[in-house]
């Protein structure tokens, strides 16, 4: 893979805080660059070698999407304020966590109990990213590709062979989308209670054309 930043004629003055930021961020950048390529040549080839790729990297992207999303509200909102909040997020032992459990986490933060939206929010991106993990979990553990038959005339696709669809990869997509739509009304309700981090540009989710 190669990838690259443009910096523009004129922008070389980033300090090191932020230059270690925009090199974090980079990382979802660069999954979903890599998802784009991989499904546009399938929308051209119907490969699947290709279609294979783009679930893996479209997983991957989301996941490293809400990782990152996190890590730089509480990094910018807590830096100054209470950095024992952010000592504790980006403790070792917490960056291990799934995201199952660090999405409720984020949200107790800021809110605890957590309201009724929070909740139908969280349920939303935990529910979703456990259908698309699952799908990319079966494609990089080794499951079987193919197709089967036995003596008695019996014959079938296996489970991950069934995934290579069209309509497969489009549901994907969509889920990824509602992921990534309530994670936006996730941050939508947490804004109001931000002192300093205001900038729903930098942590936003846009949408992936199907």
């Amino acid at each position: 893979m190669n990838h690259a930043i443009k910096l523009e004629p004129g922008n070389y003055d980033v300090k090191i805080p932020a230059f270690l930021n925009m090199e974090i961020e980079t990382d979802a950048i660069i999954y979903r660059s890599e998802f784009n390529r991989n499904y546009e040549e399938y929308k051209k080839t119907e490969t699947n070698n290709v279609l294979i790729f783009s679930f893996i990297f479209l997983q991957i992207y989301i996941e490293c999407f809400l990782h990152q999303k996190m890590r730089t509200i509480i990094d910018l909102e807590f830096k100054n304020s209470n950095p024992s909040i952010k000592a504790s997020w980006f403790d070792e032992k917490n960056e291990r966590h799934h995201i199952e459990k660090k999405v409720p986490d984020f949200c107790r933060i800021f809110f605890n109990p957590e309201n009724v939206k929070i909740d139908a929010f969280t349920k939303i991106i935990i529910d979703e990213f456990k259908i698309v993990s699952n799908i990319r979990n079966d494609f990089i553990h080794g499951h079987k590709v193919s197709d089967w038959s036995n003596s008695n005339g019996d014959h079938d696709i296996s489970r991950a062979k069934s995934y290579l669809t069209k309509e497969k990869i489009h549901e994907i997509i969509g889920r990824v989308n509602k992921i990534g739509s309530a994670w936006n009304g996730l941050f939508h309700e947490i804004k109001p209670n931000l002192k300093s981090f205001k900038q729903f540009d930098r942590v936003a989710f846009n949408e992936i054309e199907i």
